[in-house]
């Protein structure tokens, strides 16, 4: 039978356990929840799982999304602006404090709007992770803000001292070249101003 509202909402506030639940929500619904946090908790080794699951017979997945929709106290929705964060993932661990254990923060993955205008709207990904001090951060920086079609530049490491290592082949464009073992792979350099000193090798050509 259909409640009345104060009823309905009484019984809904008074609910504080679901167990046995295995099912919420119809296809094609939207399931709106409104929490400041939602917790999944499990003492099984690598549990909790977080499972999106696509059944339609098409090459179509699913699709995780996280918007960051500024509003105003009336309900409309504001433009976002330059380095808005538009979702963040965060890793945590815990420390060996002496005064005990503490949460800290051990990597993560955001986004950011690096441009909002129109027509040329441009986003950056940042991959951090805490480094020795426990500062968080950027170790793979991708900007799309290059105020050309097409185009994305790539930061890598942190600092002058960082090192940063390919397994394999460096491939610059479609041309390998150098091999994992420091070499120079493609044969003809042009416009070589300087080398130091050549020990040793042979020289063909006219000096």
């Amino acid at each position: 039978d259909a409640l009345d509202a104060t009823t309905e909402a009484t019984i809904e506030t008074a609910i504080d356990t679901l167990a046995g639940l295995t099912s919420i929500g119809t296809v094609g619904d939207t399931l709106n929840i409104l929490s400041d946090r939602l917790r999944i908790t499990s003492p099984t080794l690598f549990y909790p799982i977080l499972d999106l699951f696509s059944t339609h017979e098409s090459n179509g997945g699913p699709t995780f999304v996280m918007r960051n929709q500024r509003t105003n106290p009336g309900g409309t929705i504001l433009e976002g602006a330059v380095n808005d964060f538009c979702g963040t993932i965060q890793f945590q661990g815990y420390n060996d404090a002496a005064s005990g254990v503490e949460v800290v923060e051990i990597a993560r993955i955001d986004a950011q709007i690096a441009d909002k205008v129109e027509a040329t709207v441009a986003g950056k990904l940042n991959l951090r992770v805490a480094e020795y001090d426990g500062t968080v951060t950027s170790g793979l920086l991708l900007d799309g803000d290059t105020n050309a079609n097409g185009e994305i530049d790539v930061t890598i490491g942190a600092g002058a001292a960082s090192v940063t290592t390919v397994a394999g082949t460096l491939t610059m464009g479609s041309t390998a070249a150098m091999t994992n073992a420091g070499l120079l792979s493609v044969a003809n350099q042009s416009n070589i101003t300087g080398v130091g000193t050549i020990s040793s090798g042979v020289w063909n050509g006219t000096a």
